[in-house]
């Protein structure tokens, strides 16, 4: 038999116990707000414009690799060479020197020529590394035959996810008009 005052003790545990794990995800929470302030060396970065890119074979297509930041010296930007079946890039490298004060902002242009279908993930590094945030010097690249078989592909998607979607439509009007939904599986509209 539990008698009141063993209730209320156990109760003020419980409450102390509650209170001090809030109060140590409070105080990590802050701890980690603190070092996620923390100054990064690298002042300057670069990023491949546009991030999705189609290249019919035979035909060429510009990208953009836009650089902006504070830098002491020269960096080359080096273009992945491991999918050179697929694709070849005009330069293959670009060297970026920084003004006077030391600030860069400029603008350079890569061409892609399509020699053969396939996709690729086209990178860029920056050489020396830690001068230049390279994290978004990348693009993902699809050479195709043609445009047709583009638009083909993606109209056929469209059409399948329309018809996908029209699909559920049945169900829901007889759940409707029976004012149930006595058979319908919750896990099956949720997973799809």
């Amino acid at each position: 038999m539990v008698l009141p005052v063993q209730k209320a003790c156990n109760h003020r545990q419980k409450m102390t116990r509650t209170c001090f794990i809030s109060i140590a995800i409070v105080w990590l929470c802050l701890l980690a707000s603190n070092h996620c302030r923390a100054q990064t060396t690298i002042g300057a970065s670069v990023v491949l414009d546009p991030q999705d890119v189609t290249v019919i074979v035979g035909e060429r297509q510009q990208i953009l690799a836009k650089v902006r930041g504070m830098i002491a010296q020269d960096v080359r930007l080096n273009f992945s060479k491991e999918h050179a079946d697929l694709v070849e890039i005009v330069p293959s490298s670009i060297l970026m020197s920084p003004a006077v004060d030391g600030f860069i902002d400029r603008v350079y242009e890569v061409s892609l020529l399509g020699l053969s279908p396939g996709q690729l993930d086209l990178e860029a590094e920056a050489l020396p590394t830690g001068l230049i945030d390279d994290a978004l010097a990348f693009i993902r690249v699809t050479v195709a035959n043609s445009q047709a078989i583009i638009v083909v592909s993606s109209v056929i998607g469209w059409i399948y996810f329309a018809a996908w979607t029209v699909s559920f439509w049945p169900q829901m009007i007889i759940n409707y008009r029976r004012q149930s939904v006595v058979g319908l599986s919750f896990d099956f509209l949720t997973l799809n």
